[in-house]
């Protein structure tokens, strides 16, 4: 096992680590899917080789070679493992204003969700509050804009039995 790829290095053995199914854009390029849906693909040969090695739908690789056609997809031999980074959360109320005693989150890391605040957190005199749009994420900042709903209102005259004014 080559634990820093995370699968058997052999071509020799069968590995169920180097199956790997086939995307709609690749199928469409013709990679060859067998009736499982498990695709033939090349596996790059790890470091600066210009090899790579061919893997079978069930596993099996040949050794390393160029590749010489469309009909197999290439993966990367890549190991990928993020840390969660700080990430800081900016505001643009748009006319609005935090209710009173509430203080909006300005932080969260990057593997939590970030729980943006209610309708209940934000008010605008004749507006309603109708959700956040995220408006950027530069540089480990994120920018939400209030979105706002106009209130509607109906006016109705009321004669009090007298005439109605006429326009």
């Amino acid at each position: 096992m080559n634990s820093a790829y995370g699968f058997n290095s052999s071509n020799e053995e069968l590995d169920e680590a180097r199956k790997l199914k086939g995307t709609a854009y690749s199928n469409c390029q013709g990679l060859y899917i067998d009736d499982d849906g498990i695709a033939w693909w090349w596996l790059r040969t790890p470091d600066d080789s210009d090899k790579v090695d061919l893997v079978s739908c069930y596993g099996w690789t040949a050794p390393g070679q160029g590749i010489y056609g469309t009909g197999m997809g290439v993966v990367p031999a890549l190991k990928f493992n993020p840390k969660a980074v700080d990430v800081s959360v900016v505001y643009d109320l748009d006319g609005g204003a935090w209710a009173e005693g509430y203080t909006a989150p300005i932080s969260y890391k990057s593997n939590e969700t970030l729980a943006l605040p209610t309708a209940e957190n934000v008010v605008r005199a004749g507006y309603t509050f109708g959700g956040w749009e995220q408006t950027s994420f530069m540089n480990k900042t994120v920018a939400y804009t209030a979105k706002w709903i106009a209130n509607g209102y109906t006016v109705k005259f009321d004669s009090n039995d007298g005439t109605a004014v006429s326009d």
